[in-house]
């Protein structure tokens, strides 16, 4: 018997712990039960004020779950109308930027716009550059390449910054540049992952979109501390200053923004390359190992958020990428 009403005075505890608001009525509940557990023998005033105690202060209702079970009440129209606007309505707002997911839509849309742009008004524009920090056969090597408009390439950099967090809690406001975007793929690309058009910008050598502008990463025309992140998308393979270019795309960066590269290697020598193609595509100068990319941006190297490099885990293949983000320190 004595275990018995151990047990109960446990279980009433319990239950006051689970269904109290306050401790003052938690205090007193506990007065009421320790003092006077024999229900059977108390005066019915006892027992109403036992229930209330157990209640935080008000009446208990006789039909109350018991322990350990919930009892549900059918939901109200206000909550569901919030639940509504809160999980089913952004899938209908954001339905346009999920669709621009499709490659085949997304090839679509920048198709009609390269037809327009580039064959119809002839606006294919190149920088001339004469500075000697880039590469001699860039703008004609990437002539050849303009039709590669989905630029699926460039989701290997999107998806793991968007996965950063001081990116993806504010991706509509987070202010972004894209260093060699060339055709519009790119761009549509970042739309796709909730970037805004008005917080894109976009520089190339090359340009045919009124959505890119003719630049140089080695000299860009842009304001120090100007975007929350920078992506240069295997470009600096064409750059014969690499650290110039490293310095510029700091610049433009604002301190704690994310840099975000993506570069090619190859098994391959230059010389076999250039006996490949009959010209050299790039700089003879190359970004041979990861260690060496870091290097680019020493000191303002805060903090490597993603570090790909599968050059040394697959011997037998041919070519692959050097994929880094980092967070910017100044």
């Amino acid at each position: 018997m004595k275990l018995f009403e151990e047990r109960a005075v446990h279980e009433n505890i319990q239950t006051i712990q689970r269904r109290t608001p306050s401790t003052d009525a938690l205090a007193a509940a506990r007065g009421f039960v320790l003092e006077a557990h024999d229900g059977a023998n108390a005066p019915q005033s006892t027992q109403n004020e036992r229930r209330r105690a157990l209640n935080g202060g008000h009446d208990l209702d006789a039909r109350a779950a018991p322990p350990g079970k919930v009892k549900f009440g059918r939901p109200q129209g206000r909550s569901i109308g919030r639940s509504v606007a809160r999980n089913v309505l952004p899938m209908f707002t954001s339905m346009p930027r999920q669709l621009l997911r499709v490659t085949l839509i997304r090839f679509s849309i920048c198709a009609i716009r390269y037809l327009w742009y580039a064959m119809l008004l002839r606006r294919t524009r190149a920088l001339n550059v004469a500075t000697g920090d880039v590469a001699p056969n860039t703008v004609s090597h990437n002539m050849r390449g303009m039709f590669d408009l989905a630029v699926e390439r460039s989701l290997r950099l999107i998806w793991p910054l968007t996965a950063i967090e001081t990116i993806r809690n504010r991706i509509p406001d987070v202010q972004l540049l894209s260093i060699g975007a060339r055709t519009e793929g790119e761009l549509y690309n970042l739309y796709a992952a909730g970037f805004k058009k008005r917080n894109v910008t976009a520089v190339d050598l090359i340009s045919y979109s009124p959505r890119v502008r003719l630049g140089d990463m080695h000299a860009l025309d842009l304001p120090d501390n100007s975007f929350d992140a920078t992506m240069v998308g295997w470009v600096l393979a064409y750059s014969d200053s690499k650290e110039k270019a490293a310095k510029e795309i700091v610049r433009v960066t604002k301190p704690g923004g994310v840099v975000a590269i993506g570069s090619e290697w190859h098994r391959s020598s230059v010389n076999e390359i250039a006996a490949e193609l009959g010209y050299m595509p790039a700089s003879s100068s190359r970004i041979d190992s990861m260690e060496s990319l870091i290097s680019l941006f020493g000191d303002n190297v805060d903090h490597i958020y993603f570090n790909h490099d599968q050059s040394w885990v697959e011997p037998h293949q041919e070519l692959g990428d050097f994929l880094l983000l980092f967070r910017v320190r100044k």
